[in-house]
C-alpha cells in the first residue's frame, strides 16, 4: 500500500516538473508575441550554418522590460545552435530583434514581441 502511494506521489511530482519546464523559443515563433510573468527566465534558440561566417546576434541592446542574460553557441555537424538567455525583469513590453549576418550582409532576422508582467496584454483604444 505504501509503495503504491509513493509511486503516485512520484508520478505527480514528475508531471509537475515537466509542466513547469518551458521549451526554448525557436525560429517558428518569428514575428510573434509571448507573455511572461515577472522574473521568468526564457530562451531563444536559433540555428545557423557551421560552415559560414554568419552568426546570430542580438541587434537591439536597449531592452527595458527584458534583460539579456547570456549567450552560448554549440556546434553539431554542419549546424550551429545559438542560445540566448533572457529574464522578464520589469512590467512592460520589448521587441527583441536578432540578426543573422556575416561578411556578405544580413541573411535573416528574427523578431519577438515580449510582454512582461502578470496582467497580460493591454489593448489600446
Amino acid at each position: 500500500m505504501l509503495r503504491k502511494h509513493l509511486t503516485r506521489i512520484l508520478f505527480a511530482a514528475t508531471l509537475a516538473v515537466a509542466a513547469c519546464s518551458k521549451a526554448p523559443i525557436t525560429e517558428s515563433a518569428d514575428k510573434s508575441t509571448r507573455e511572461f510573468e515577472l522574473d521568468s527566465p526564457f530562451q531563444i534558440q536559433l540555428k545557423g550554418d557551421a560552415s559560414s561566417d554568419n552568426e546570430w546576434i542580438l541587434a537591439n541592446k536597449d531592452l527595458t522590460a527584458v534583460k539579456f542574460v547570456d549567450q552560448s553557441v554549440s556546434t553539431s555537424g554542419n549546424e550551429k545552435v545559438y542560445t540566448f538567455d533572457f529574464l522578464a525583469q520589469e512590467a512592460g513590453e520589448d521587441d527583441i530583434l536578432m540578426v543573422y549576418s556575416g561578411s556578405t550582409g544580413i541573411k535573416e532576422t528574427f523578431q519577438l514581441h515580449v510582454i512582461c508582467g502578470t496582467l497580460g496584454r493591454i489593448e489600446g483604444e
